[in-house]
């Protein structure tokens, strides 16, 4: 090859990087990161983006207290009695809750935070004898359901995001996405 051809075919790669980066928006590339509201179901009913220090604080805005369920505050703080030491939600990181109509109880919750790409669920999940996890595989993803006492949360992890919530259907759903 000569040299000018070497240059052309160096300038024709940078020039594909250039556009796959400028178009990561619209495509799914698999060394990108992507999007928390990517993994939010069709069905979703309602989306409350938060912060977790925002459920701690009182707040005198009336509309954003009537809009957050008691169940959202109760199933994050289940979930971080159960696995807090192992899977930290920071404070100020930003959190998605998925709202879906439920038949048996009014409303089910899913909660996508970014932020998992190093974290290993399964070694994770193994560190704990108390733990009874059931794991089934969703489109080639692993999706845990752990149970402990009488609680019960279902994990995933899809590229950069975790997703967690009480039962699997709703994770399985955002991975179809």
């Amino acid at each position: 090859m000569t040299k000018s051809t070497r240059i052309k075919v160096f300038i024709g790669f940078l020039l594909l990087l250039i556009l796959l980066l400028l178009f990561a928006k619209y495509l799914r590339v698999p060394f990108l990161n992507i999007r928390l509201e990517d993994a939010i179901p069709q069905q979703t009913a309602f989306l409350i983006s938060f912060k977790k220090d925002q459920l701690s604080q009182e707040f005198n805005h009336e509309v954003f207290i009537t809009l957050i369920p008691n169940s959202l505050k109760t199933d994050l703080a289940n979930f971080e009695e159960i696995f807090g030491d192992k899977l930290p939600i920071p404070g100020n990181q930003r959190l998605l809750a998925a709202i879906q109509p439920s038949r048996t109880s009014g409303i089910d919750l899913m909660f996508v935070l970014d932020g998992a790409r190093k974290s290993d669920l399964e070694a994770i999940l193994s560190t704990s004898k108390e733990w009874q996890v059931r794991t089934s595989v969703f489109k080639n993803r692993n999706v845990y359901t752990v149970k402990v006492g009488g609680q019960s949360f279902a994990l995933a992890k899809y590229r950069n995001l975790l997703l967690f919530g009480r039962h699997a259907y709703l994770l399985e759903n955002a991975i179809s996405q």
